[in-house]
């Protein structure tokens, strides 16, 4: 993670479950706002 004052980005890598492996990586940028920050922490919560 690179936090900022107004964005943070995301980067995750994660075994890739189509491509045994494989690992699946994605950015995301987000902003530093809580309903921003409440949407990421959702998303890698998932990806868990």
């Amino acid at each position: 993670m690179d936090i900022g004052k107004a964005e943070l980005v995301c980067c995750v890598r994660a075994p890739n479950e189509a491509k045994p492996g494989k690992r699946l990586q994605e950015v995301q940028s987000y902003s530093t706002m809580t309903r921003s920050l409440l949407s990421m922490s959702d998303h890698l919560r998932c990806l868990a």
